[in-house]
């Protein structure tokens, strides 16, 4: 069996919805639109897909987003969010022979270093570290309500999404590149602004690859004409995750972010979703407060393997770059 490099184009996407649907968890982050997206947005970046074919048999792809460093090496990155490949035909881990194989085509294609998250142990240690990273909190649905969901609130958020309700919020989805521009123009001086939301080429970009196959959840919350909170979710067969949020830091507006979350994910409810992943925290370490909000939504942490790839040179290349 051999490891096949294509773009995503090349790949039929009915053949590729059906391999990632056979998983147990069809993260929205395995979409070909998800590495299509980071095409568009990284300057050089490039969506391949890393195909295991035995005769006209796939049995793993791996979907990467390939960028330039150091002027000639390649380097494979795991696209933004987790999980995040391979993506298993036939739900059996990769054996540690077919894992050398494709480090061995990797370092063939000039690649400088490869991150895949998965739940997999069986690498060649030689070649992967592997190690555990933070995990992500998710709520499991599984049947439960929209109050069954908040009863883990402490009294201040329940206070905060009441304090929403109160300013009587109108929320809308934008539609066209016109809106993010109003929308940026609005939030022009909120610093540390997470970067989908008002990033005008990643905003675009959600827009034009999410939208055509209604996979894009994008709720905004207006007090008046002003845009006061946002959150924008990915779906695909039952399970959500959280690509960005934002709320007005204007005091009186608070509470607006907790009210247009509870909005949201009684949407995502009434979608029929069963699992939710609300992330993880900035960088990748602990948050108490954001800890806390996911926890009382009824989210557990659940943690998760990565295994990075990296070429002899890479330590080299990053101490002289």
């Amino acid at each position: 069996m051999l490891w096949q490099c294509r773009h995503p184009s090349e790949f039929p996407r009915d053949r590729w919805i059906a391999i990632l649907d056979s998983t147990p968890e069809g993260s929205p982050y395995l979409l070909p639109e998800w590495s299509l997206f980071w095409e568009d947005v990284w300057p050089g970046g490039r969506a391949e897909v890393w195909c295991l074919q035995d005769g006209d048999t796939v049995r793993a792809v791996v979907p990467l987003v390939r960028r330039t460093r150091y002027g000639f090496l390649w380097r494979h990155a795991q696209p933004y969010g987790t999980p995040c490949g391979p993506i298993l035909l036939d739900k059996t881990a990769l054996s540690a022979d077919e894992w050398r194989t494709l480090s061995r085509t990797l370092i063939s294609a000039r690649c400088l270093e490869c991150t895949i998250t998965s739940g997999s142990p069986d690498l060649d240690p030689t070649t992967w570290k592997t190690e555990l990273r933070q995990g992500n909190w998710v709520i499991r649905v599984a049947g439960k309500t929209m109050g069954e969901l908040g009863r883990n609130f402490s009294g201040s958020h329940t206070r905060n999404i009441e304090k929403g309700e109160a300013l009587g919020l109108r929320v809308s989805s934008p539609a066209s590149v016109g809106e993010l521009d109003l929308l940026r123009h609005a939030w022009r001086d909120q610093t540390r602004a997470p970067r989908f939301i008002l990033h005008p080429r990643y905003g675009a970009a959600l827009l034009a690859r999410f939208a055509a196959i209604e996979s894009l959840v994008w709720h905004l919350a207006w007090a008046g004409e002003r845009p006061v909170a946002g959150v924008i979710f990915l779906v695909h067969r039952g399970q959500a995750v959280s690509v960005d949020t934002i709320v007005d830091r204007d005091p009186q507006f608070r509470g607006a972010g907790h009210w247009l979350m509870a909005d949201t994910l009684r949407s995502l409810l009434d979608r029929g979703v069963k699992a939710i992943d609300l992330g993880g925290a900035p960088g990748g370490g602990p948050h108490d407060g954001l800890d806390e909000f996911k926890s009382g939504w009824g989210a557990t942490h659940e943690e998760h393997l990565t295994h990075i790839y990296r070429h002899p040179l890479y330590s080299l290349l990053r101490r002289n770059p």
